[in-house]
C-alpha cells in the first residue's frame, strides 16, 4: 500500500507543476499573432520533452513497485503451495490412519461375530439334543405314568374282588361255626338227659357217623384258616404294591415337572440367544454400512482456483492427487474444508467352505441372518 501512494502522488506533483492545455484552446486563443505560435511550439517541444523525462522516471517507478510486488506475491502463492501440500499430506495420512483403524476394527467384529455364530451354533445343537432326549424321557414317563395308573386300576379292582371274597369267607366261616356249634349243642343235651350210660350207648351206636362229621369239619375249618391266611397274605402283599406304585407315580411326577422346567429353561435360552444374535448382526451390520466420516479440517483461502472434488475408487485410499493451477489473485473469503464423500459399501461374508458339516446342516433350521442371506446371495 505504500509504494502505491506513493507512485500516486509523484503523478500529482507532475501535473501540478506542469499544467497540460489542450491544444485546440491554445490555439483559439493564439491565431492571430504568429510570433506566438512559434514560441507556443517551441514551449510544446521543451514541455514535451521535460514530461517524457518525468514521464519515463515515474513510469519506471512503477514497473518496478509493480515487479516488487508481484516478487512478493509469486512469494506468497509459494508460501501458500507448500502449506498447502503440508495439510494435505497430514490429511491424507490421518484419513490412512482412520481407514486402518476402521479396518482392524471392522476384521475384529466380523471374528467376533463369527465365533459367536459358532458357539451358537454349538450351543444351538446341544439346545436341540438336549430337548430331543428330554421330549424322549417325557414320552417314556408317560408311558410308565399311564401304565403305572392302569396297574393301580387293576390292583384297586383285584383289592375289591378279594375284599368281597374275604367278606363272603368270613360270612362262610360264622354261617359253619354257627352250624358246628348248634350241632354241638344238639348232640350234647341228649348225653346231659340221659346220663352215663346213655352217652356210652349212644357213642357205641353212632361212632362212624360222629367221626366222618368231625373229619369234615376239622377239614372244613383247615379249608378257612388256609383261605383266610391267604387272603390277609394277598391283602398285605397288594397293599405292599399299592404303596409302592403310589410312590413311583409320586417319583414319576416329580420327573415329568423338573423336565417340563427344563424345557422351559431350554427354550427361553434359546429364545434369548437368537435375540441376542440379531442384535449382533444388526450392530454389525449398521458399523460396516456407517462408517463414521471424519470432521472437515478448517483451511486458509486460497490463493488459486479449488480443485473440483473427485473421487477415483480406483485409486487405494480414493484420494487422487491434484496439483494447483496458474496462480491469480484472489479475494480474501472464508476457507472451505473438502466435501466429505462416502466410502463405498464392502459386502463381507463368512465362506460357505469354512463351515463344518455340522454347521452345514444346522444352516437349514436356524434363521436367515446377514451371513446366511448373503450365502444365498452369492
Amino acid at each position: 500500500m505504500s509504494t502505491e501512494t506513493q507512485s500516486w502522488s509523484e503523478n500529482k506533483n507532475i501535473k501540478q507543476k506542469f499544467e497540460i492545455v489542450p491544444k485546440d484552446q491554445w490555439i483559439n486563443k493564439n491565431v492571430d499573432s504568429p510570433d506566438m505560435q512559434k514560441n507556443v511550439t517551441g514551449m510544446e517541444i521543451e514541455n514535451q520533452r521535460s514530461l517524457s523525462t518525468d514521464g519515463k522516471e515515474a513510469f519506471e517507478r512503477q514497473i518496478k513497485i509493480l515487479e516488487n510486488q508481484k516478487k512478493e506475491l509469486l512469494k506468497i502463492n509459494k508460501q501458500w503451495d507448500q502449506e498447502f501440500r503440508n495439510m494435505k499430506a497430514v490429511y491424507e495420512q490421518k484419513l490412512k490412519e482412520k481407514f486402518t483403524t476402521y479396518q482392524h476394527s471392522l476384521s475384529d467384529l466380523e471374528k467376533e461375530l463369527d465365533e459367536k455364530q459358532r458357539d451358537f451354533d454349538k450351543k444351538l445343537l446341544l439346545a436341540k439334543a438336549k430337548l430331543e432326549t428330554a421330549e424322549e424321557q417325557k414320552q417314556t414317563l408317560n408311558a410308565k405314568l399311564l401304565e403305572a395308573e392302569e396297574e393301580n386300576k387293576h390292583l384297586k379292582e383285584c383289592h375289591s374282588s378279594i375284599t368281597k371274597q374275604k367278606g363272603y369267607y368270613e360270612h362262610e366261616i360264622a354261617r359253619l361255626n354257627k352250624a358246628l356249634s348248634d350241632a354241638l349243642r344238639k348232640q350234647n343235651i341228649p348225653c346231659m338227659a340221659h346220663g352215663f350210660d346213655n352217652a356210652e350207648i349212644m357213642r357205641k351206636s353212632h361212632p362212624e357217623e360222629l367221626t366222618t362229621q368231625i373229619e369234615i369239619l376239622k377239614q372244613q375249618v383247615q379249608i378257612f384258616e388256609e383261605d383266610f391266611q391267604k387272603e390277609r397274605c394277598d391283602r398285605e402283599r397288594m397293599n405292599e404294591e399299592k404303596e409302592e406304585l403310589k410312590k413311583n407315580i409320586e417319583h414319576l411326577q416329580s420327573k415329568l415337572t423338573l423336565l417340563n422346567t427344563r424345557l422351559k429353561t431350554y427354550e427361553e435360552d434359546f429364545i434369548k440367544e437368537r435375540k441376542e444374535r440379531d442384535l449382533l448382526g444388526k450392530k454389525l451390520k449398521k458399523q460396516a454400512t456407517g462408517i463414521p466420516q471424519s470432521p472437515a479440517t478448517p483451511y486458509p483461502p486460497l490463493a488459486y482456483a479449488p480443485c473440483a472434488p473427485y473421487i477415483n475408487y480406483g485409486h487405494p485410499y480414493g484420494i487422487p492427487v491434484h496439483y494447483p493451477g496458474p496462480a491469480f489473485i484472489m479475494p480474501q473469503t472464508e476457507s472451505r474444508g473438502y466435501q466429505q464423500h462416502p466410502m463405498p459399501e464392502c459386502p463381507w461374508y463368512l465362506p460357505y467352505s469354512e463351515l463344518s458339516p455340522d454347521q452345514q446342516n444346522v444352516q437349514k433350521c436356524r434363521p436367515k441372518d446377514i451371513t446366511s442371506a448373503k450365502r444365498n446371495a452369492k
